[in-house]
């Protein structure tokens, strides 16, 4: 297994898993684009947009520079000068994809191969029959249009549950993600307040709850089924729970710490599919 967990990114998508293509670019371009209706995402700094804004932390982006380059150049709570990489996974459509976009995708996608070893583990011990390249967007070192990542979604940006209210769209997905947070539930309190992961999966549930009400029990099913699931986190458990003076796991060794990391993300997974 890989010396240290800098970040677990994976993304799931819940359709057409059985499907196969001989090319891979082909087969994840058939199996997303045009059949995701949704994306959902969880994580932490890396994919906070606003979740976090309200709470009492240190783990805020609310200021400037923040958001200087973003869209109303203004701070939103995302810790970023302009958008982050899954504004641009869920908005950019083949007519807008612009070099900046398209450069940072393939950046997000070429970390996605970190870990393998470990999400093996999570979908063996989860009796999965499916091969990691249905699980894991991988891009080609050269990808050609129209397999670039920035031309799937076409979806808008997605909406931070904390800020949301009765009005909101969530039938294109809800963000979750809270800066700070981890894989374990104790990664974050030395900022403040944060939504751990397991918090953010129960936020899921009331989000799925909606929209059986809003939309109806099969649509709703049809949508959760569908969409696309965007898992971004594990560099804080690190940095800032197991490297810290005091911290509540000091008395295992590094890759016992790694260990607990794979066993606690792999119970999360199962959550979220026991949600479907």
């Amino acid at each position: 297994m890989a010396a240290g967990i800098a970040s677990v990114i994976i993304l799931l998508v819940t359709s057409g898993m059985g499907h196969r293509e001989s090319n891979p670019r082909r087969r994840l371009a058939t199996g997303v684009r045009g059949r995701v209706p949704a994306l959902f995402i969880m994580g932490d700094s890396t994919v906070d947009v606003g979740n976090n804004n309200n709470l009492i932390t240190l783990a805020q982006a609310t200021f400037p520079p923040y958001g200087q380059d973003f869209d109303t150049h203004e701070p939103t709570g995302r810790f970023c000068n302009g958008r982050l990489s899954v504004d641009y996974l869920g908005t950019c459509e083949p007519s807008a994809s612009s070099q900046l976009a398209r450069s940072t995708l393939d950046q997000l996608f070429s970390r996605m191969i970190l870990f393998l070893d470990s999400i093996h583990v999570i979908y063996e011990s989860l009796e999965y029959r499916v091969d990691i390249d249905d699980l894991l967007l991988v891009t080609d070192p050269d990808p050609d249009p129209p397999y670039d990542a920035a031309t799937y979604l076409g979806l808008p940006l997605i909406p931070p549950y904390m800020l949301m209210n009765s009005t909101t769209d969530i039938s294109k997905g809800v963000n979750f993600a809270s800066a700070g947070s981890g894989i374990l539930n104790d990664t974050g309190t030395i900022f403040g307040e944060y939504i751990s992961l397991s918090q953010q999966l129960e936020q899921f549930l009331v989000v799925k709850q909606r929209l059986k009400v809003e939309f109806g029990a099969a649509t709703a099913s049809r949508l959760i089924s569908g969409s696309l699931y965007y898992i971004s986190t594990g560099s804080n458990d690190f940095i800032n729970n197991y490297l810290l003076p005091g911290n509540p796991h000091l008395d295992i060794f590094p890759d016992e710490y790694e260990q607990l990391l794979v066993s606690s993300y792999s119970d999360h997974i199962k959550v979220r599919q026991n949600t479907k």
